[in-house]
């Protein structure tokens, strides 16, 4: 029996150690938030309650070392809002997420990422998500609960932060039960501009949303396929590589060679004022991994 690990987070406004090395993922933190078999799981769970009436918590971890691009699985379990309304503790449990696109400069001291998060809203009974990249943080700021304002990726419809993944019309009216799951799938896609499954702008990713598990799988080679023919796409983005220490295009090497696109990759959350947010993530089909995936 494999012994688990918790993975020390938790991103607290104000109490937070964060360590970003640039050969090391980013770990620390005060709380067990995150709970995984190893750094070398595929499977990850939380179960955490804020208890501040001040401020979000908020954090996450990377696996252990650079990967290509993956599909993640996402459950979150619904904790029911007594009296739902439109502020902030009062209509989301909080976000779960897909973090990607992760550099570090060493000689700057300035770290890049991309985060792809999702939410249900009980207050309008929407299902909700962002894709926001934020580029040249300060390390030091990483150890507070505010990156600022990140860059919205193209092709996405935002209004206060959030754009509509799932509208209340066609959400099973049960979800805002207690109890009940809400099941999300984030493909991200590292382009070349070449290989099949690939075909966005060099250098760029292409980030999507499905309501069931389009089966994504790893080809020979570069290549993606997709087996569920009944895969239902919810929305589609366009997020460009994370402009801090990117080798994309190194000297000497080939053009929109994939490798130079590895990067950490994890899971990201964070949980609403008073609040308990509870769920999963599952990677699955991880491309170019550097160590063997459980």
């Amino acid at each position: 029996m494999k012994m688990v690990k918790k993975i020390l987070l938790g991103l607290v406004t104000g109490a937070l150690v964060l360590g970003f090395v640039g050969c090391k993922p980013p770990e620390g933190g005060d709380s067990d938030a995150i709970t995984e078999n190893s750094m070398f799981s595929s499977k990850a769970e939380i179960n955490e309650t804020n208890e501040s009436a001040d401020d979000i918590k908020r954090g996450f971890t990377m696996l252990n070392t650079k990967h290509l691009d993956a599909m993640l699985h996402i459950t979150n379990t619904v904790n029911k809002i007594e009296n739902p309304a439109n502020t902030l503790d009062k209509k989301t449990n909080g976000v779960m997420g897909y973090i990607f696109n992760y550099t570090t400069n060493d000689e700057t001291q300035k770290s890049s990422f991309t985060v792809a998060g999702v939410r249900y809203n009980q207050y309008n009974g929407n299902v909700e998500a962002y894709v926001d990249t934020f580029t040249d943080i300060d390390n030091s700021k990483l150890s507070t609960a505010d990156f600022g304002d990140g860059i919205k990726a193209d092709g996405l419809t935002y209004s206060n932060g959030f754009f509509t993944l799932v509208e209340k019309k066609t959400v099973d009216a049960q979800l805002a039960a207690n109890g009940n799951k809400l099941d999300l799938w984030i493909d991200v896609v590292a382009n070349d501009g070449k290989s099949e499954g690939r075909t966005g702008d060099a250098g760029s990713y292409t980030v999507r949303f499905f309501a069931n598990d389009p089966q994504r799988d790893k080809k020979t080679g570069n290549g993606l396929v997709y087996k569920n023919a009944d895969r239902i796409l919810l929305k589609e983005a366009t997020v460009k590589a994370a402009n801090v220490n990117n080798p994309f295009v190194k000297a000497g090497e080939e053009e929109g060679k994939l490798t130079n696109m590895q990067s950490y990759i994890g899971r990201y959350y964070n949980v609403a004022r008073k609040n308990t947010l509870t769920g999963s993530w599952e990677f699955s089909a991880i491309k170019m991994e550097a160590e063997e995936i459980e």
